[in-house]
Formats: C-alpha cells, sequence, structure tokens
C-alpha cells in the first residue's frame, strides 16, 4: 500500500454543511419596531404626566391660559416663548381687546388706590398722588407739595418716601404687559446764568432716577418705551410758575389697543356734519321740487265777478287802446319811406 493511500485513509471524513434557508420580510421577536411605538408611548405619558404636574402647581390665571392654548394655539402671541410666559390672545375683535386692557387699567389704578391709602407709610403721601386714564392710558403722577417733594431743589436723588411711592407703583404696574412712558418736569427756577446745568437736564436726570428705581423693583428693562425731560415747558399750574405742584414725575401705561369711542368719536362727528349738509342740500332740493309741482297742480284762483260798470269802462279803454295803435301804426308806415331815402343819401 502506498504511502498517500495510508494519508487518506488516517484523515477524519468531513461531513456535508447543512444550508439554512432565511425568509426575508420577517423579523420575528428579534426585529426592532416595538422600539418605535413604546418610544411614542412614553413621550405622549411624560407629556400628559408634565401637563397633570404643571396644572397642580398653577393659579387659576394659568389654568385658563393653558386651557385657552390647547383650545386655540394658532391665536396666541406669546411674549417670552412659550405658554407660562403670559400669552396674549390675538382677538378678531379689536374692542374686545380695548375692554379687556381698559379693565386691567381700573384694576391696577384701584389696586393701587388702595395701598396708598390704607397703608401708614403713604400717610403723607397719597395726596399727592394722582392716578388716572386717560386716552393715552394710565397715568400716575407724583406731584410735589411744599413740605413733601420727591426730589430736593437742583438734585435729581431720589427722597426715601419717594423711593417707597415709586416700588409701589412698581408692583402695581409691573405685572400689565404694555410699554411705560416716564417724564421729568420742573418749575421755573432757573440755574444761575452761565450754568450749563439747566432745568432740562434735571428732568431727565429725574426722570431717569425714577426709571432706574422701577426697573430695579419689577418693571422690566423693555417696558419702557421712553423717557422724556420736559423742564418748565409744561407746567401744571401756569399762573404760578414757581409753584411746587409744577415739579412733579409723570409715569404713563401706554396702551395698546385704542378704544373704539376714541377712534370713531372724530369720523363719527365728521360723517354727522357732512352727512348734514347733504341731507340738506337733498331736503331743498325736495322742496323747490313740490313746491314746483304743486304750483302746476293747483288751479289759479277765478276772477271775480265785476259790475257793468266795470265792464264798460275797460271795454272804453280797449277802444283806446286800439285807436293809439293804429295811429301809432300808421305814423311808423309813413316815416319809412323817408327814412329809407335817407339812408339812399
Amino acid at each position: 500500500m502506498s504511502a498517500a493511500a495510508k494519508g487518506k485513509k488516517d484523515e477524519p471524513e468531513k461531513k456535508p454543511r447543512r444550508r439554512i434557508k432565511k425568509v426575508a420580510g420577517h423579523g420575528g421577536h428579534h426585529g426592532g419596531s416595538w422600539k418605535v411605538a413604546y418610544a411614542d408611548f412614553v413621550t405622549a405619558m411624560m407629556a400628559l404626566f408634565l401637563v397633570l404636574w404643571l396644572l397642580s402647581q398653577a393659579d387659576t390665571k394659568l389654568k385658563e391660559s393653558v386651557a385657552n392654548y390647547f383650545r386655540n394655539p394658532g391665536v396666541f402671541a406669546s411674549q417670552a416663548g412659550g405658554i407660562l410666559a403670559g400669552p396674549k390672545k390675538v382677538s378678531q375683535d379689536p374692542s374686545a381687546e380695548a375692554t379687556s386692557e381698559q379693565n386691567m387699567f381700573n384694576e391696577a389704578a384701584s389696586k393701587l388706590k388702595k395701598e396708598l391709602s390704607t397703608r401708614p407709610e403713604f400717610k403723607g403721601d397719597k395726596d399727592r398722588i394722582k392716578v388716572e386714564i386717560t386716552d393715552e392710558g394710565l397715568r400716575i403722577q407724583i406731584i410735589d407739595k411744599a413740605d413733601r417733594v420727591t426730589f430736593e431743589s437742583g438734585s435729581a436723588v431720589l427722597d426715601q418716601s419717594a423711593r417707597q411711592v415709586l416700588a409701589e407703583i412698581a408692583k402695581a404696574i409691573c405685572e400689565l404687559p404694555n410699554p411705560i412712558a416716564i417724564g421729568g418736569h420742573t418749575d421755573k427756577n432757573l440755574f444761575p446764568q452761565g450754568s450749563t446745568y439747566t432745568n432740562w437736564e434735571l428732568s431727565a436726570d429725574r426722570a431717569n432716577a425714577a426709571r432706574r428705581l422701577l426697573e430695579n423693583t419689577c418693571v422690566k428693562p423693555d417696558q419702557i418705551r421712553r423717557v422724556v425731560g420736559y423742564a418748565d415747558t409744561e407746567l401744571l399750574y401756569p399762573n404760578q410758575p414757581l409753584s411746587p405742584a409744577n415739579r412733579r414725575i409723570n409715569i404713563t401705561v401706554l396702551r395698546m389697543h385704542q378704544p373704539s369711542t376714541i377712534k370713531e368719536g372724530k369720523k363719527i362727528e365728521g360723517d354727522e356734519g357732512k352727512s348734514a349738509s347733504v341731507k340738506e342740500e337733498e331736503k331743498t332740493e325736495v322742496t323747490s321740487e313740490k313746491e314746483e309741482k304743486g304750483g302746476a297742480k293747483h288751479p289759479k284762483p277765478a276772477p271775480e265777478e265785476s259790475s257793468d260798470e266795470d265792464n264798460r269802462t275797460e271795454k272804453k279803454a280797449a277802444t283806446e287802446k286800439s285807436s293809439a295803435t293804429q295811429k301809432s301804426g300808421g305814423k311808423s308806415a309813413e316815416e319809412a319811406p323817408t327814412k329809407a331815402k335817407h339812408s339812399a343819401h
């Protein structure tokens, strides 16, 4: 037996491999599609519990905002992003927005007046704080008195009592989304001649001092629309230019929606004036047409019956008139050839 044949005999016999045929498109329990469904389920549950937690922690006003957002998610304009930042609903009716804004102004004014009148620390300041709602918005004025001033003479440093008043004003208006305008006013007292610091700089510095305190309390810096120094150009008492009441700080919460009564007031007035003149002209034309038609319809009054003597007098006058006409006609006929002859010459 050869060596080659002997080597082949010693090698183990190889078994054939079994081929497993896989069916495409069927992952069985080894597939990953259930993970996608489970992820969606977990996300939905997380959103549900997040909403439930917010509702349990939120006050009534926030609950109403969240509810309104889910009812009409496309008609909200958030001021700082998200629902919780105090969304403002955009209404199709401008009068509804103006009414809501007016109610907010009334509520803020009532709250501020109540705080100033009930708290003992404001006992000496409540008479010099004027709160009113105007066409421009909610205006709050801090007016100086002879014994109670906001700033020392010629200074832009706030008095301690004025700081407390401004802090309370800030708390009353900082929750409103409206822009704010601040103005400073002085009296007619002038700085010494040659001074580079005038009432213009003083009024502007006082307005800025009020702005800084409002912002340090709770008013957002982006709410401040303008800060203006008016100097002594808008005196509260023009007949008393040196009166302490002319020194004041104005804080105005500006309207974002003008009331329809104010918007349409001038328009209605103009339309009424115009329509009144048009109606007057139409009335005159109709009256003249009626008078013309009336004159054609109404018969003339019948002449009164005359007596026999009057008839004879009228006949005699008519006869004399006809004879005079004939004579004048004959005379004209005789004069005609004469004129023709003269014209020929």
